[in-house]
């Protein structure tokens, strides 16, 4: 009886994997369908899935995992697919995701590749590319209004400075993005670093 009781909690296990990567599959896949614009604009609907409708992260551990995916080497889309197929499915997971998200540009380019000379200078298109040119512009807003609300939850004046700083270096320095991420990292370190120091003793005190 035991054993039966055993095997069948290991089969349950074995099945909710399953349907988990499934799941996390069928996301990727739809988002990389859908997500004209790049890394960008992936998190909107990463948080729409993965956070509200089931539940499976937080919203600062999915902006904690697109900032580790920012600063890693290649594509943000697939990074953070990789990132969140890992968070939430171990190694299976990341390796499930990663597919969900290649292919879809995979087949897409290889059909454009197919009809290349009869998408070129096509006016239809150049006005299909247009319109999603904004739908783009608008997800990337709300994005941003997003993480702008996050921050203001805070209620930290370093966290509204740091921000506030890195976009004016950015947008009228022309600062290196990966220089500004380098420099936040590095900065917000010191700066918990030193609080945690400062806490500890005044605890000891």
């Amino acid at each position: 009886m035991r054993s039966r009781l055993c095997f069948l909690i290991f089969m349950k296990k074995i099945y909710e994997k399953i349907c988990t990567n499934i799941f996390l599959f069928k996301v990727t896949f739809l988002i990389s369908c859908i997500s004209f614009g790049g890394g960008y604009v992936i998190m909107p609907m990463m948080k729409k899935y993965f956070v509200e409708q089931m539940n499976l992260m937080s919203e600062c551990e999915l902006l904690d995992l697109y900032a580790i995916a920012q600063t890693a080497p290649g594509a943000i889309a697939v990074n953070s697919s990789v990132l969140v197929g890992y968070h939430i499915a171990g190694k299976t997971g990341a390796l499930i995701s990663s597919l969900g998200t290649i292919l879809p540009p995979f087949i897409a380019i290889s059909l454009i590749a197919q009809f290349y000379s009869g998408f070129v200078g096509n006016v239809y298109i150049t006005k299909i590319l247009a319109g999603m040119a904004i739908g783009v512009a608008a997800v990337m807003i709300e994005f941003l209004l997003n993480m702008l609300q996050i921050i203001w939850k805070e209620k930290s004046v370093f966290l509204l400075g740091v921000t506030l700083v890195s976009f004016l270096a950015v947008e009228f320095l022309d600062v290196n993005v990966a220089l500004i991420l380098i420099l936040s990292a590095v900065i917000s370190s010191l700066k918990y670093t030193i609080k945690e120091k400062i806490e500890e003793k005044k605890k000891c005190i």
